[in-house]
């Protein structure tokens, strides 16, 4: 079996996709913007076993036949996971990497919203930590724009 799926845009595989596959020649998968993250993990232990299996793992991921195999899956990202070669990621990079894409992201609160007299109100967010308590006031012109 041959699949030849380089430079196509793609930056993930669905899960499960090659369970049931016992072999295969060639699987080229270069020139993708892979997304590594947890959800690629399946992808990577797949080439991994696949790599060790059946293409002659004697051989350096560098040779160019691994490379028509798998190992032109390079990482965009995230983060740090940027450029290194999917077959050559474990279980745990993959899935640290998927938190370092959420670094900075601003969890969200559970928001209630106040009304006041004339349309205007509070706006309050908080969790159950008091000290996160955040609360604005908004005018009736600011109500009417929803």
């Amino acid at each position: 079996m041959r699949r030849q799926l380089e430079s196509n845009y793609l930056s993930s595989l669905p899960p499960r996709i090659f369970d049931g596959v016992q072999s295969m020649e060639q699987l080229r998968l270069a020139r993708n913007p892979w997304h590594c993250d947890c959800a690629a993990s399946y992808l990577a232990m797949w080439l991994q076993r696949m790599y060790l299996a059946q293409v002659n793992a004697t051989k350096p991921i560098e040779d160019p036949g691994v490379w028509e195999f798998g190992a032109g899956a390079v990482c965009r990202g995230p983060g740090t996971l940027g450029g290194k070669l999917l077959l050559r990621l474990t279980f745990h990079e993959l899935c640290e990497g998927q938190w370092a894409s959420m670094r900075g992201l601003v969890p969200r609160l559970p928001i209630d919203l106040i009304g006041g007299a004339g349309g205007g109100g509070r706006i309050v967010s908080s969790t159950d930590d008091p000290s996160t308590r955040n609360e604005s006031n908004f005018s009736r012109s600011l109500a009417k724009q929803r």
